[in-house]
């Protein structure tokens, strides 16, 4: 890492003094997810279900044809954490 930052070596020293100062404690039995605006006719486990295959469906058509079974199988095994 000295190597790479040898023309700025007050760098490292900064970087080695943010991480003294950064202390985040987590408890670790509770989940914390953002908050997301969902549509009404929506539950929150469809939710990354419907704008994933909405986002793929605009960007990929040939991957929902071919692998689409495969991944709502992914994602709703995923959502089922969620929810």
């Amino acid at each position: 890492m000295a190597a790479l930052f040898s023309d700025i070596p007050e760098s490292l020293e900064n970087s080695v003094e943010i991480a003294k100062r950064c202390n985040v404690e987590l408890p670790l039995n509770q989940i914390f997810l953002p908050n997301f605006p969902i549509p009404s006719d929506t539950t929150v486990a469809q939710f990354p279900l419907r704008a994933s295959h909405a986002r793929i469906s605009r960007a990929h058509r040939s991957f929902i044809q071919d692998n689409g079974l495969r991944q709502n199988w992914l994602l709703k095994n995923k959502c089922m954490m969620i929810d």
